[in-house]
């Protein structure tokens, strides 16, 4: 079936035709780019900091693409970034009469869901004594390094509380997931979950139990949450009860939501595929993190790309890209080519996945939409 005999085919039209026609609004595409530190550090005491240094600067950059360039800049209390506009949407209230300038409304019918599903893990997070704890020690550190690159030193709680001295003490210095607050947590819980085939599942809430438990964040990669944390995000947000065991027992609501879960990364308003032990696809918010020597400078601006049809674009690579069989790896030969795409076969099933293949084959993407969808063209 090609995109223009998709159900909701004219509904795209009209919305990309509502928000041409208004003039409030600027909000685009982008690629977006930013210097890999990594080398640098690695290299320098094999080749010295001067050559280590310039070979980052010509070494593959880390690519970004970005949804919409209009990015909300408002900072809710007690996390570090902003939120992307699809989950601060109001997809009960919005008058489809009105432009949807970035791009949420067309696919309301999962993002409702999957905005539903984190705001109640957020929930369950903000009342963890546990995770506000350890929300504390991520907070410390990045102060330790802002004090350090100005030169102030930031007290050690640990002196005087022993529970932070317990979650500081679990925190995985080193791979320093120093970007990650609430939500970017809540995200990390989502991709895990949905990584996972609940209808092959033995006993569908030992696998949600174990994926909830599972986090990047701690030097075990085990939860600061304790087990009835876990179970209620379990049973409250995935909507998997107590006694249900095999796919088939779950109610009608918490099937809709498994298959809405695919949906999720479309609602970033900026989208990476991050290094290990980082799951594809993340949230790029953190390109612009002041923490990051070299925060993202724009590659490339799509002028005439909506974020509606960036957003659609992804939709044709996302999921291929997270279950590409041979995983991660620094180099793949498709990718790499300056002077042509990568293969639209080869998007649709990659051998091996990184952030530039994901950047290029966005643009493979986009030409797809383009050819089906005029309006959408780059």
């Amino acid at each position: 079936m090609s995109l223009t005999e998709l159900p909701w085919a004219d509904e795209l039209q009209a919305s990309i035709q509502w928000v041409r026609k208004s003039s409030f609004t600027t909000a685009h595409a982008q690629s977006v780019q930013r210097r890999l530190k990594y080398w640098e550090d690695k290299l320098s005491g094999v080749i010295g900091g001067v050559l280590a240094n310039g070979f980052s600067q010509i070494a593959p950059w880390h690519k970004t693409v970005v949804h919409t360039t209009e990015r909300d800049s408002s900072v809710a209390p007690g996390d570090i970034f902003p939120d992307s506009r699809c989950f601060n949407f109001d997809y009960d209230h919005f008058d489809p009469g009105q432009p949807d300038k970035h791009g949420c409304y067309l696919f309301r019918r999962s993002f409702s869901r999957m905005q539903k599903l984190r705001q109640c893990i957020v929930g369950k997070l903000d009342a963890s004594p546990r995770w506000k704890t350890f929300s504390r020690v991520i907070r410390y550190v990045r102060q330790t390094i802002q004090g350090g690159a100005n030169g102030f030193t930031v007290r050690d709680p640990s002196e005087t509380d022993p529970d932070f001295a317990s979650m500081r003490e679990r925190f995985n210095w080193e791979q320093m997931w120093v970007n990650y607050d609430t939500i970017r947590y809540a995200d990390e819980i989502v991709k895990n979950v949905a990584f996972k085939d609940w209808k092959q599942a033995a006993d569908i809430r030992v696998l949600v139990d174990k994926k909830i438990a599972t986090t990047s964040l701690t030097r075990d990669r085990k939860t600061v949450l304790n087990a009835m944390e876990v179970s209620e995000i379990r049973r409250d947000c995935f909507l998997i009860g107590d006694d249900d065991s095999l796919y088939t027992h779950l109610g009608k609501e918490a099937t809709i939501s498994y298959i809405s879960l695919p949906c999720y990364q479309i609602m970033w308003d900026t989208i990476e595929v991050g290094g290990p032990p980082e799951k594809p696809l993340s949230d790029a918010i953190s390109t612009w993190d002041p923490l990051i020597i070299d925060t993202g400078v724009v590659s490339h601006e799509y002028y005439n790309v909506l974020p509606v049809c960036a957003r659609l674009a992804t939709t044709l690579i996302a999921e291929s890209t997270k279950r590409t069989k041979g995983g991660y790896s620094m180099w793949v030969p498709e990718c790499a080519a300056l002077t042509r795409p990568p293969r639209w076969e080869f998007c649709t099933n990659p051998s091996n996945f990184n952030c530039v293949c994901f950047q290029r084959c966005w643009e493979a993407a986009l030409m797809q939409v383009c050819e089906e969808h005029k309006e959408c063209c780059p």
